[in-house]
C-alpha cells in the first residue's frame, strides 16, 4: 500500500505491481523492467509489456510517478 501525500489516498497493489513498483525504484526502460519480470514470472514479453505499459501509465496519470527526461 503506499499513500500519495499530495491527495491523502491510499493505494493497494497485487503482488505483480509491488513488484514492478519496487523496480521502478531504480531508473529503468520498460524493456528492461520487462526483461525482469518475464525471468521471474510465467509470462510472455508481449504480455508482460502491455500490462506494464497500462500499470505505468495509470501512475502516471495519478501523478505517483513521473517519467524521466
Amino acid at each position: 500500500m503506499i499513500l500519495d501525500l499530495d491527495s491523502g489516498r491510499y493505494y493497494s497493489f497485487d503482488d505483480t505491481a509491488l513488484a514492478i513498483w519496487d523496480l521502478l525504484q531504480t531508473p529503468r526502460t520498460l524493456a528492461q523492467l520487462v526483461e525482469i519480470l518475464t525471468d521471474t514470472y510465467e509470462v510472455s514479453p508481449e504480455q508482460c509489456s502491455g500490462d506494464v505499459d497500462r500499470f505505468f501509465n495509470q501512475l502516471l496519470a495519478k501523478g505517483l510517478v513521473r517519467q524521466a527526461a
